[in-house]
């Protein structure tokens, strides 16, 4: 194993604490994936839109009808209900790594969530942290967006990336930023398996966190 991966381990066992609230959510979302009944959703944004630091309550915007910012998130949701449950289902078939060849289809259902909740935030906030980590827990596939995770990334120059090319530089119906975020994860997780390590979504979110608390 190359340097460049050997903390790994030392950084998962640090998570593990984490592994409980992480399988509660997991479970939410897989038992209740729908977006058909009002507790289920409200449930679902409310959990991890506030306890996964999204920063989705500090920017949603009342709706005018009564309710506050993330009620107002959850109706969002329920009215697209069909849009949303088929996208999620398309994503499902993707497994749990990131690929190069999958990336792109990522992206973009994690582009159509953003445009979902266009209008809800203050100043035009874009959502994309948000959006990562509640698909993430309905699809294990995509990548979790924060600004640690991106920081760390995007600085790293890893050796083990050599050779390795990334997707293609640009592309329509993404967020960029998630774009340029998921492009290194593709190849990240490329230097993964050619190194025999398993490259989920959420491992290589435990390296990348792990990474920036251990040396920023």
């Amino acid at each position: 194993m190359p340097s460049d991966w050997s903390e790994f381990d030392e950084f998962r066992e640090r998570w593990k604490r984490y592994e409980k609230w992480d399988a509660v959510l997991t479970d939410l979302c897989t038992t209740s994936s729908k977006h058909t009944s009002r507790a289920d959703v409200y449930a679902k944004v409310y959990l991890i839109g506030r306890s996964y630091q999204t920063g989705i309550e500090r920017h949603a915007l009342p709706d005018g009808t009564g309710n506050n910012g993330m009620d107002s998130i959850a109706e969002r949701f329920l009215s697209c209900s069909g849009q949303l449950d088929s996208l999620i289902a398309d994503l499902g078939t993707l497994g749990d790594e990131p690929t190069k060849a999958n990336i792109e289809a990522v992206c973009k259902s994690h582009c159509k969530v953003i445009e979902l909740l266009n209008g809800a935030t203050r100043n035009d906030v874009v959502p994309r942290s948000f959006a990562s980590k509640y698909l993430h827990f309905h699809a294990p596939v995509v990548p979790i967006y924060d600004a640690y995770a991106s920081a760390t990334i995007a600085r790293r120059d890893w050796k083990a990336w050599t050779g390795i090319d990334a997707p293609n530089s640009s592309i329509d119906d993404v967020d960029p930023e998630y774009w340029n975020f998921c492009r290194r994860v593709a190849r990240m997780a490329d230097s993964w398996r050619t190194n025999k390590l398993r490259p989920t979504a959420r491992n290589l979110d435990i390296y990348l966190l792990g990474w920036h608390a251990k040396y920023r």
